[in-house]
């Protein structure tokens, strides 16, 4: 086993950082991987508590660990690549990248729209909307907290078939006739937090990306207002540019 050495320059953490990524990238942790505790970390390397939960705090931003709480920590597979230019499901982007799609329905509910949402869907403060709330999932790891907000007056219901993965975008296609086209998206970072943090397995305060989305149908109207929180260690946005 490799020694850090704690007569160097070098911060101890970014060494033991540097030794995790190495056996990372040669194979010798594999993608899925259960590493060392931090415990056992400070017993193989003499080192701090502190100094084990930066390096793997670091390793984690960088997208090459990630946490399940009560499990442990796990080689990443790498981070999941959304290309921002086209309108694709969840399902669709997780397929694309080899991962099977999961999710779980927290609430469907009708509301009353507030000032943001009844901004976003070009609707009336109070007038009805259809919330849809899901936890998603890629190889049965939780990276997203999805919040949608429908035109209730519009999509009154949604018929699931009793099943968690159904797809939103397939249903408003096939079972209402809605043709989803365009969309204005942005993203910027964010702290996940409370129960956000709960849900996606993830530290208080860990780095998150917040997505928010409005999609419109052939006709210019809008017809779903989803924000989605990512993990920011599991999640990366991509966009192609071309010169004029």
């Amino acid at each position: 086993m490799v020694a850090v050495d704690k007569e160097s320059r070098i911060p101890i953490y970014l060494q033991l950082k540097e030794l995790i990524k190495e056996r990372i990238l040669q194979g010798e942790y594999r993608p899925g991987q259960l590493i060392p505790s931090e415990r056992e970390l400070c017993m193989q390397y003499g080192i701090s508590r502190m100094t084990a939960r930066q390096a793997i705090g670091e390793l984690q931003n960088e997208g090459y660990l990630y946490k399940l709480q009560g499990k442990g920590t796990f080689v990443s597979s790498g981070k999941i690549e959304q290309n921002l230019a086209a309108l694709t499901s969840f399902s669709e982007d997780m397929k694309r990248t080899g991962r099977a799609p999961g999710s779980k329905i927290l609430a469907i509910e009708n509301l009353r729209a507030d000032s943001q949402t009844a901004g976003k869907l070009s609707l009336s403060i109070g007038a009805p909307v259809l919330r849809l709330c899901r936890l998603r999932y890629a190889d049965a790891k939780p990276i997203a907290f999805e919040d949608s907000c429908l035109d209730g007056a519009r999509i009154k219901r949604i018929d699931t078939g009793g099943s968690d993965n159904f797809s939103l975008y397939r249903y408003l296609r096939d079972e209402l006739h809605i043709e989803l086209c365009r969309a204005i998206e942005t993203i910027e970072t964010t702290l996940l937090c409370g129960r956000h943090a709960q849900l996606l397995q993830v530290p208080e305060n860990a780095q998150g990306l917040l997505m928010e989305r409005v999609t419109y149908d052939r006709q210019g109207v809008p017809v779903e207002y989803v924000r989605s929180f990512y993990r920011g260690d599991t999640y990366k946005f991509v966009i192609e540019l071309k010169s004029l």
